[in-house]
């Protein structure tokens, strides 16, 4: 089985009372560890080459693009050794609007990015512009949802994006449109939160 570590790890940090760095050097440590981190062109790889997935295999991923997957994830990433993807809204890294109205809640810079990925650990693939439900959008407004993040990073990193995360990511936020969008567009595959599912 491959487990998903997904969302935000610092969320979780700041609902305790130890100190943010602390707390996510533990699981990190475990998971280097007891389990078999592995990026997301591995995971493309296993899934479409029918390969067996190795054991105890680990896929972190990360949404939206918070400063905290900077701040105290990336470093307790290197220092481990372990691959991450970031799912990123590209208004919010733009800095044209706000997800979370809440004070420690920013944004990554592009410089920010562009260091993280510069690393090999790190990846980013599109997680739309503006982090709306897709599934109320005409065919323009998807194109400029899901193509538009994808152009965005491929403007700025100059990768080739390749997967998708749906924003919310339940049933309701996924359309025969939207799939069919990415399916004619070349993406290997679209992450949700549908817990235990592959679709």
């Amino acid at each position: 089985n491959m487990t998903t570590m997904d969302r935000m790890l610092s969320q979780t940090l700041e609902e305790t009372s130890m100190a943010n760095g602390v707390i996510m050097m533990l699981p990190l440590k475990y998971i280097k560890n007891n389990y078999f981190p592995i990026t997301i062109n591995h995971f493309i790889d296993i899934v479409y080459n029918n390969k067996t997935i190795p054991d105890n295999s680990v896929l972190i991923t990360f949404d939206d693009g918070y400063l905290d997957n900077y701040t105290n994830a990336f470093p307790l990433l290197k220092k481990y050794d372990v691959p991450a993807t970031i799912f990123l809204v590209t208004n919010f890294i733009n800095g044209n609007i706000k997800l979370l109205e809440s004070s420690g809640w920013d944004a990554l810079t592009w410089e920010q990015i562009e260091e993280m990925y510069s690393s090999g650990l790190i990846s980013f693939e599109p997680h739309t512009r503006n982090h709306i439900n897709l599934s109320s959008l005409n065919k323009k407004d998807l194109e400029e949802e899901i193509l538009g993040s994808r152009n965005d990073l491929i403007r700025k990193l100059g990768n080739n994006p390749k997967t998708f995360a749906y924003p919310n990511g339940q049933g309701e936020n996924i359309s025969s449109d939207s799939i069919a969008l990415l399916s004619n567009n070349d993406f290997e595959c679209a992450f949700s939160t549908f817990w235990n599912s592959k679709h």
